[in-house]
């Protein structure tokens, strides 16, 4: 029985001790932070309370657009890059709902890269301290928050002396107006629609310059919702070959951009 006993004393003995020592040995510096889920570069749709969706990397910075970019290419270098860090991550992975065909890399002239979205290149902004501040959105006019669901853009390229500012879709395809509708009501069927295609969206997501009741949606007649600007439907131009190029302006005198006025 006092065998017994002893045994008991020294296996509660031996436990108590194990319980003290691996306490002792296993301080706060060991702990294993979570590994964040997020993979190194990729970026992601994060929810803010003022623009909606936006566009952050992988930490929650914010990302970008600059509308002097319409054609695709970066035209931010020297100070203008210091202020606006270009954002690139080799073999960038499209995270949280956002689509793998959307992402791009370009050169920048430099011979750099830059990752792009919808075709816009992809910076941060030097004045944002931590992750989720939006302190560039609306700078100079041509810096705004990069979203996902943008349907309107603006393109900043000079397209005639009093024009340096117009309207383009979220993919820099520029949309004119056309001088012979009647209001809200388009005038443009059959080989007419052929070549000046319908703007036709269902949502109105807007860069924060716009008043939203600037546009407006009305009955095309390619039987689809078209958008209107300040009451005139938008169209495209079936030889605008590319991303910011404007070859329908002035067409027939009857067919122009939508300038955009900052005054």
């Amino acid at each position: 029985m006092k065998s017994m006993i002893k045994i008991n004393l020294f296996f509660c003995f031996l436990a108590f001790s194990t319980v003290f020592i691996s306490c002792d040995d296993y301080d706060d510096e060991d702990v294993v932070p979570e590994t964040p889920t997020t993979q190194i570069g990729s970026i992601a749709i994060a929810q803010n309370s003022e623009f909606g969706q936006v566009i952050t990397d992988n930490g929650g910075n914010m990302l970008y657009f600059f509308t002097k970019d319409v054609d695709g290419s970066s035209n931010c270098e020297g100070d203008c890059e210091s202020a606006w860090p270009v954002f690139y991550k080799k073999d960038l992975e499209a995270g949280n709902g956002l689509e793998a065909s959307d992402i791009a890399v370009i050169e920048r002239p430099d011979g750099s890269k830059q990752n792009t979205y919808k075709g816009w290149p992809l910076y941060y902004f030097s004045g944002d301290q931590q992750a989720g501040d939006i302190n560039g959105d609306g700078a100079g006019k041509t810096w705004y928050v990069a979203k996902p669901d943008y349907k309107v853009m603006i393109a900043s390229k000079e397209v005639a002396a009093d024009i340096q500012n117009y309207l383009v879709d979220d993919r820099g395809n520029t949309l004119y107006y056309f001088t012979q509708d009647e209001g809200t009501t388009s005038n443009c069927e059959g080989g007419c629609l052929a070549n000046w295609p319908a703007f036709s969206v269902n949502e109105k997501e807007l860069p924060s310059f716009f008043n939203k009741d600037q546009f407006g949606i009305t009955a095309g007649n390619d039987g689809t919702d078209q958008i209107t600007f300040n009451g005139r439907p938008m169209y495209f131009f079936a030889n605008d070959a590319k991303r910011g190029d404007f070859n329908g302006h002035t067409a027939g005198d009857v067919w122009f951009v939508n300038n955009i006025s900052f005054e």
